[in-house]
């Protein structure tokens, strides 16, 4: 319950001020393909969800575009899918990525881009 609150804080700062026609663009990586791509069925999910949001209003008015690209459960796959989603797509932020190795790879290019990553979907520690 406390992630869904801090997700809706930060949706509904981002969709404050005079920019409500533009869409909230976020991004994430998931391994649609390889063995892992069970865990693909997490990014199918919040696709509906979102998409339910959306037929609902959006958020104040702004609909929600979650970006979600194949990184096949590789770290040199995810840094490149990333920064795709970062300069290219131009997202506001990264939102449900899976794997500890993968996030760690792109932590520090995230940050150096002041792009957010949240909500990982991670076993392992966190990197310093």
């Amino acid at each position: 319950m406390r992630h869904a609150l801090k997700l809706g804080v930060l949706l509904l700062s981002l969709a404050s001020g005079d920019v409500a026609a533009e869409p909230i663009v976020f991004g994430q990586t998931l391994p649609y393909s390889g063995p892992t791509s069970g865990w693909s069925a997490i990014g199918k999910v919040q696709a509906a969800y979102f998409k339910m949001i959306n037929a609902t209003g959006g958020v104040r008015g702004r609909q929600l575009q979650q970006l979600s690209l194949d990184d096949a459960y590789t770290p040199s796959k995810t840094v490149e899918q990333t920064r795709r989603l970062v300069e290219s797509d131009k997202v506001l932020f990264m939102f449900g990525s899976l794997g500890d190795t993968n996030q760690a790879a792109v932590q520090k290019y995230l940050n150096s881009k002041k792009v957010p990553q949240i909500f990982i979907f991670a076993g392992g520690h966190p990197v310093e």
